[in-house]
């Protein structure tokens, strides 16, 4: 709820320029191998699931879905494939119902946002179950890797979209030039 009510204070924009950096900061989880991975997982207190519970639901307020950015966090927890899939299916039903029913009350809404929040909760729980079948056919870490790389190029991609908004709504190219015009 705090996320959405920041959403009208907050330029999304910078968030998810940080988010993206982030996401790009998992480029050395792709070249460990297996076996340090396997010493790296930990169980972490329940108090620090509900940290990272908060903040998702904090960021995913401001700047829409960002369940790739605890990807990490499940792959470090040592959950197993199936438990991370059925978590993350979870996260999103929930988190966007919740944001529809918050965005409705407070006013953020449109028939758009609202037929997108419906169809992502729905495609979560189709591909939940789908999942089932194809899920099996991959390793732990062939599972893990594909998901640092989803993280990466999902990365790349923020940062470049959300570094051409920046650049577009903050008219950066005409600062420069009025500077390199008075230099």
């Amino acid at each position: 709820m705090l996320g959405a009510f920041l959403i009208k204070y907050i330029n999304p924009t910078y968030l998810q320029f940080i988010i993206a950096l982030f996401l790009i900061g998992n480029i050395p989880q792709l070249f460990k191998s297996s076996k340090n991975d396997e010493n790296s997982s930990k169980m972490y207190p329940k108090s620090i699931l509900a940290i990272i519970g908060f903040f998702a639901g904090f960021f995913s307020g401001i700047t829409g879905a960002v369940g790739l950015l605890f990807n990490r966090f499940y792959l470090k927890y040592g959950l197993t494939k199936e438990e991370i899939v059925a978590t993350r299916a979870a996260n999103e039903v929930f988190l966007h119902l919740i944001k529809l029913i918050i965005y409705i009350s407070l006013g953020l809404y449109s028939k758009t946002a609202l037929y997108i929040g419906l169809s992502i909760s729905l495609a979560t729980i189709v591909s939940s179950i789908s999942v089932r079948y194809i899920l099996p056919l991959f390793s732990e870490n062939l599972f893990k890797k594909i998901g640092y790389i989803a993280m990466v190029i999902s990365g790349v991609s923020l940062l470049f979209t959300s570094y051409q908004e920046i650049i577009k709504q903050d008219k950066i190219i005409m600062l420069l030039d009025k500077i390199h015009f008075i230099i």
